[in-house]
């Protein structure tokens, strides 16, 4: 309590009074317009601020399409927005008659009109197959209730599914970091509870077969909490724009429920005008600090999971070397955010955070920024997680609308997000300290993602150390120059178990060195039989370290094919040769696959590049023992040259020479015919 009476104090001192231009009471009459805004720092801020009445954001045209009530509107000026009407039919789907409170009734399995997102039943169903295919390594419980669960009239219990080996912990200091995701706080927002399901299909189903998600799951702890908002995710399936939970003892008549995230202890009701008291408000904040049994079940999961490591001062930042992530997937607006959002002022961990927050925005390309808006926010998710326990806390506004339509889900969000959301269970170790550090990219052994070896070989390993893998957006990260990358074995390399094998060497790198790629070549005589992983992690000039990634070994009697090819181009035709491949028993495939999107196949064949450029080119075999390896190369390739036009002395000499000849001819011909005539007559 002492650390929230501080927190308290400094922002009632310090914390200057918003002029009354925002009004946070609910009004009847909602405009559709669409705003204009200068810049991405205005549209960012616009996004935050008017999240509860979005309708769509285009970044490109720094537009947002809202639902706005005649007191927000007009508060706009004060901001230089403008603004142009929207056709009454502009959005038919979420026009005022389907506004209207429904009965909730449990749904198929998908959402009617978008099947790539699951109800609450479905996701639910999913969650618990999991956990029944995978018990080593996942398991599904509940953590507490929805409103209307707690008061016996349907409703849902709030449920994590764990991802995760659960063993004995021998040595403290290999305590096992803790990423916590959550999604659908918001009722409306379909596409936060699908990628969080995505995400935990990836890693599960990859376990045996992608090196990272195996590592992350014997060394990491997922928590994830799909849908925080059951029951008004119900009226949200049948096409409402419901936002709130399903706390019918507020505005029953008009919008009932209580805004989940202005109802967080640590922050509520903090700053001026960063929630409202009135229960007809769509950000209303409740009638009191933690009241509803949502927030009450997630705030108690997360002080279970994570421990305080911030003093009591408002001040006071969390150690650099604080374990744990707390992500908060919302939609839209294509954002990261990171603490505060109540205040200006930076949070303790700011250039920290903001750092975690650029390489996140990397990942999707999202523009990466404090979470303060036209104006303030209190009583969110992230003030429980960063301001009272010190955990980094990041959220991430997803896509371009809550509706969001199944083509851009699959084809464009999960993408660009679910290497994302790997990426920060790879830094939850230490979020403050590793984005700071080198990625590992394109990591292989012997040119495979599993290679197979028998004792005694030399294992070569081949990897790009990036310093510079940051959204430079907003504001910049500055990259330096990789220094070293290490190899270890058993165990990554911050685990007592983990040994270090070797420091690899450059092979090229660019002009900085920001960006090497590097190799490492390891003796294997001493190492056992059987499947085990190599973890490899990067180091820059200034002393970070990186995320760290990892491939499998299989020692044993098989040994992987090595891949390996020629090339030879003439302008935009080139020939490749995968006959200087090798293996132990017969290659039985060879594939190309070339950068500008061609497939080939063969042992040797030919390819017609389109224009010049440097392309790459990677090779795949596949030998009679389903192994495979694959090696990458870059080619050039060069326009063939144009022919040199003649000049104008030429053509004229040209003219000039083909004319003399042609009398030249003439005048042989008729001395040749006089000839002629001359001996016929004698």
């Amino acid at each position: 309590m002492s650390k929230l009476y501080g927190f308290a104090l400094f922002v009632v001192l310090l914390w200057p009074l918003l002029a009354s231009s925002h009004t946070a009471t609910t009004d009847p009459t909602y405009q559709h317009v669409r705003l204009h805004v200068s810049d991405m720092a205005q549209y960012a801020q616009a996004s935050i601020s008017l999240h509860p009445y979005i309708l769509a954001t285009d970044r490109a045209a720094l537009t947002l399409d809202v639902r706005l009530p005649g007191t927000e509107l007009a508060a706009l000026r004060n901001y230089g927005l403008s603004w142009q009407p929207l056709p009454a039919d502009a959005y038919p789907e979420l026009s005022a008659a389907s506004q209207t409170t429904a009965t909730s009734s449990v749904s198929s399995d998908t959402i009617a009109g978008y099947p790539c997102y699951h109800t609450v039943e479905g996701t639910y169903q999913q969650a618990a197959q999991l956990a029944a295919d995978y018990p080593e390594i996942a398991q599904w419980f509940s953590i507490g209730s929805s409103w209307q669960h707690t008061q016996g009239d349907g409703g849902y219990p709030l449920m994590v599914l764990r991802l995760g080996r659960r063993e004995p912990v021998a040595n403290p200091a290999d305590t096992k970091p803790i990423l916590f995701v959550q999604s659908a706080m918001h009722a409306r927002e379909y596409v936060t509870a699908e990628l969080n399901l995505h995400f935990a299909r990836q890693l599960l189903q990859n376990y045996q077969q992608q090196a990272d998600a195996h590592w992350l799951l014997n060394f990491t702890e997922i928590h994830l909490l799909f849908q925080m908002n059951p029951d008004g995710r119900k009226y949200a399936e049948q096409g409402q724009l419901w936002r709130k939970n399903a706390n019918l003892t507020h505005c029953p008549q008009d919008e009932p429920g209580v805004d989940l995230n202005r109802n967080f202890s640590y922050s509520w009701n903090i700053s001026s005008n960063g929630s409202s008291g009135e229960a007809c408000s769509t950000i209303y904040r409740g009638p009191e600090a933690g009241s509803e049994p949502e927030t009450q079940a997630v705030e108690n999961y997360i002080r279970q999971l994570y421990s305080d490591r911030r003093g009591s001062s408002f001040q006071d930042p969390a150690p650099a070397d604080t374990m744990g992530l707390h992500l908060d997937l919302h939609s839209a607006g294509e954002l990261i955010l990171w603490p505060w959002g109540h205040t200006n002022n930076p949070a303790p961990n700011a250039s920290q955070l903001r750092t975690l927050g650029r390489k996140l925005a990397w990942f999707n390309n999202y523009f990466p920024s404090q979470s303060i808006g036209l104006y303030p926010t209190d009583g969110t998710s992230d003030s429980v997680s960063y301001g009272e326990r010190g955990v980094a806390a990041i959220t991430l506004e997803l896509g371009t609308g809550f509706f969001q339509g199944c083509g851009f889900f699959t084809n464009s969000l999960l993408p660009a997000n679910l290497p994302l959301l790997q990426y920060a269970a790879k830094v939850s170790k230490a979020p403050y300290q590793l984005p700071s550090g080198p990625d590992i990219a394109g990591l292989n052994a012997n040119g495979a993602s599993h290679a197979y070896i028998q004792a005694g070989d030399i294992l070569t390993l081949n990897f790009n150390a990036d310093d510079q893998l940051f959204n430079q957006s907003n504001g910049s990260e500055q990259s330096q120059a990789v220094v070293a990358a290490r190899v270890y074995r058993h165990a990554p390399p911050w685990h007592s178990a983990s040994v270090e094998l070797a420091t690899a060497e450059t092979i090229n790198s660019n002009d900085n060195g920001s960006v090497k790629n590097m190799q490492a070549q390891l003796l294997t005589n001493d190492w056992p039989a059987g499947e085990q992983l190599l973890y490899v992690q990067a180091e820059d000039s200034a002393g970070n370290l990186g995320a760290v990634s990892a491939v499998f070994i299989t020692v044993g009697e098989l040994r992987s094919p090595v891949a390996d090819f020629s090339s030879q181009c003439s302008a935009l035709s080139c020939s490749f040769d995968g006959s200087a491949s090798s293996t132990d028993s017969e290659i039985t495939g060879y594939q190309w696959q070339l950068s500008d999107g061609s497939t080939l196949s063969g042992a040797a064949t030919t390819h017609q590049f389109a224009s010049a450029g440097s392309y790459q080119v990677r090779l795949t075999i596949t030998d009679s023992n389903t192994l495979s390896a694959s090696i990458s190369k870059t080619i050039t390739v060069s326009a063939p040259p144009q022919p040199t036009p003649p000049s104008a002395n030429t053509l004229e000499g040209s003219s000039s020479g083909s004319i003399s000849g042609f009398f030249s001819l003439l005048l042989l011909l008729f001395i040749r015919r006089v000839c002629e005539k001359s001996n016929a007559y004698l």
